[in-house]
């Protein structure tokens, strides 16, 4: 049997479910009271040394060998006191910095220090990023909402430094100025994209080709309607889709479906992540 730890995460309590084998979960709950110190939470990441969690208006760190917890918010970062910061995305790089998709940009930490990276200091599409993720060769792709250029989503990459914008038009038959994007990254370094428009429901799920830079469908076609994604370490393809109670498994020839409770975190799932490592699925 294969393993899966999938996590379900709200303002009170984490729970986590083992899929024991493609058709049966089992379930676990852990009470936590530290989350409820910051607020709502929107987005975690864990490694074996720290605990990051995000929420609407404030960064919590947990350090798992002293069990210290610290908090970052207007007063100690770049984060706003007057409008919702909303922390979408946090990732660990390989020289251990840590990079957060928030409401107002792209902010990044690395020894108490903070940079926050804007439509007004760089060549972001837009200050709000809804999904943020890292290759294996260091590049960050970054989606955005509420855009310069008046789409609703936009993807750039950021690689060495240096910001890009990827367009979606080529080779995609439903690019729509208000298509909702969502990206993952696989074991293989294949970087993938869940496209949904909420004016048609027209969807698909499409792959980068490095090679000859351009976005290539694999499963497109109206009822998929993805609204988030991520992969896990045999490349099988894990989505929710919007407003469902359910989570979906696509291994490239076929798509399995396994029935949630909606009852444990509200209407959708606003967060999907997969630690590749181990197979540990977070929901948010």
């Amino acid at each position: 049997n294969e393993y899966f730890y999938l996590v379900i995460m709200n303002k009170y309590l984490i729970l986590i479910f083992s899929l024991l084998s493609l058709n049966t979960f089992s379930q676990n709950r852990m009470s936590s009271t530290w989350l409820n110190s910051a607020n709502f939470i929107t987005s975690i990441y864990a490694d074996s040394k720290e605990i990051w969690m995000g929420s609407y208006s404030s960064i919590s760190r947990k350090n798992i060998s002293t069990g210290v917890i610290e908090t970052f918010s207007s007063a100690n970062s770049p984060l706003s006191s007057s409008i919702n910061n909303n922390i979408t995305s946090i990732i660990k790089d390989k020289s251990g910095k840590v990079w957060f998709g928030t409401s107002i940009g792209l902010l990044v930490f690395e020894n108490y220090n903070w940079t926050l990276y804007d439509t007004s200091n760089s060549p972001l599409s837009g200050n709000s990023i809804v999904d943020l993720k890292l290759d294996t060769l260091g590049n960050f792709w970054i989606v955005t909402e509420n855009t310069r250029s008046g789409d609703v989503s936009a993807i750039d990459l950021l690689s060495n430094s240096t910001f890009r914008n990827i367009d979606v038009s080529i080779n995609f038959p439903i690019v729509n100025p208000n298509n909702r994007y969502r990206i993952c990254v696989d074991a293989r370094n294949k970087v993938w994209l869940a496209v949904y428009n909420y004016q048609t429901s027209n969807s698909g799920i499409l792959f980068y080709d490095f090679i000859n830079d351009t976005w290539l469908p694999s499963l497109v076609g109206t009822g998929i309607e993805p609204n988030n994604i991520c992969s896990d370490s045999s490349n099988r393809i894990w989505y929710t889709r919007v407003y469902k109670d359910s989570l979906y498994c696509w291994d490239g020839s076929t798509i399995n479906k396994y029935e949630l409770d909606s009852a444990l975190y509200g209407e959708q799932i606003l967060s999907l992540q997969m630690n590749q490592a181990n197979n540990t699925l977070y929901y948010l």
